[in-house]
């Protein structure tokens, strides 16, 4: 069970309409000081851009790294002159 207007009004030792009052008057300035608050709404709409844009650059890194890690890897070769009539670049050895 809550407490009713009357109830606080009568613990803080006032009439249930005075209190009314106050409270809907507690809303309209809370309100008021919200909507007058503009600069922190600018920063928050700021800061939403700054993330959508690092999100999509961060998907790029990804996808550029994925690219390189999935990139296939040359077969490794030996460092040295090749023959002509040897196709591997290995001598046969007897």
């Amino acid at each position: 069970m809550g407490l009713l207007d009357e109830d606080l009004a009568r613990l803080y030792g006032v009439k249930t309409h005075r209190l009314n009052e106050q409270v809907k008057r507690a809303f309209v300035r809370m309100r008021r000081l919200l909507v007058s608050q503009d600069e922190p709404s600018r920063r928050l709409a700021t800061l939403e851009d700054r993330v959508g844009v690092h999100d999509r650059e961060l998907v790029a890194v990804l996808d550029a790294i994925r690219l390189l890690r999935d990139y296939p890897v040359p077969s490794k070769r030996k460092i040295g002159f090749m023959r002509p009539d040897e196709p591997n670049g290995l001598a046969d050895h007897d």
